[in-house]
């Protein structure tokens, strides 16, 4: 009996439990639900008049006959993955539309406010802010073409420069800071508020102070800035994320220049090695720039 050639959705349902050992797990791996890939590999199963796997206690395991098949379709589910990458890097790179992976506070307190300035100067260039934690590919159909993320070294397969100062600063709403702060009126009597890098020990440590309360933590940046904004506390943040802030009243700062934390992290504006379009080249730049 011949049997149609199964749809690349249903192959990669198969690598992917036969990899995995579950439904699940495989469902995870790929993105979609736990039933849909059941049943792309139960109604394969059923073309074919035989299983594919060994049910077992602990999940399943395919079959020597299910090993062999996989190991001769792979290759050429590769190549389709590989090719169907390389189509859409080639429509973004046709494109005047650049992406640009940041952090949320990165996004809303940095880049966006300077974005009018670049449009005055190159109206034919769209800037796409992917604004998450989660760390972008610069490959594939949701690759990136510029990353600025604060944090460790990046790889050296991208290209890398540290951009903007790596200077931490204590903050507060004017309701609640001394209008002459010193390292010990600031501090006594008013919580603490950390980011999700939680500075406050490094900064007590490296200043030999003891903190008078434990800090109050914060998973973003951006939410440590707006408890800082409504006077919940003080919060220790970058530098380059309040000073606007600053400059219009809404923050100022809780503790003396002598007692800014200057830290190995950095930010790094990270792009590819190569293949960068002139519109990717702008924008890249363009940030170089603003930093």
């Amino acid at each position: 009996m011949a049997i149609n050639t199964p749809s690349t959705q249903t192959l990669n349902a198969l690598r992917a439990t036969a990899d995995a050992g579950s439904f699940s797990a495989a469902a995870e791996q790929l993105g979609v639900t736990q039933g849909a890939v059941a049943q792309s590999v139960r109604q394969f199963e059923e073309r074919l008049g035989f299983k594919l796997f060994e049910r077992w206690a602990r999940g399943l395991r395919p079959t020597p006959t299910c090993l062999n098949y996989l190991a001769e379709i792979e290759p050429a589910l590769d190549r389709i993955a590989q090719a169907t990458a390389t189509l859409a890097e080639h429509d973004r790179t046709t494109t005047n539309q650049v992406t640009v992976s940041t952090t949320p506070s990165i996004a809303s307190r940095w880049l966006i406010p300077k974005l009018s300035s670049f449009y005055l100067e190159h109206s034919d260039i769209v800037i796409a802010i992917d604004a998450s934690e989660k760390l972008r590919r610069f490959t594939g159909p949701e690759a990136v073409d510029i990353a600025i993320r604060w944090g460790g070294t990046p790889s050296s397969d991208v290209n890398v420069t540290p951009i903007l100062s790596n200077t931490i600063i204590a903050v507060a709403s004017p309701s609640i800071a001394p209008k002459n702060p010193n390292e010990t009126d600031a501090l006594d009597g008013n919580p603490l508020i950390n980011d999700g890098h939680r500075l406050w020990d490094r900064w007590a440590k490296n200043f030999a102070k003891k903190l008078p309360t434990k800090p109050l933590d914060f998973g973003q940046t951006n939410h440590a800035i707006d408890a800082a904004i409504n006077g919940l506390g003080i919060a220790l943040v970058p530098l380059v994320l309040v000073t606007e802030l600053i400059e219009n009243g809404q923050l100022v700062r809780a503790l003396p220049k002598e007692f800014d934390l200057n830290t190995e992290i950095k930010f790094h504006l990270i792009s590819k090695n190569h293949n960068s379009s002139p519109a990717v080249s702008t924008v890249r730049q363009w940030i170089i720039e603003q930093s």
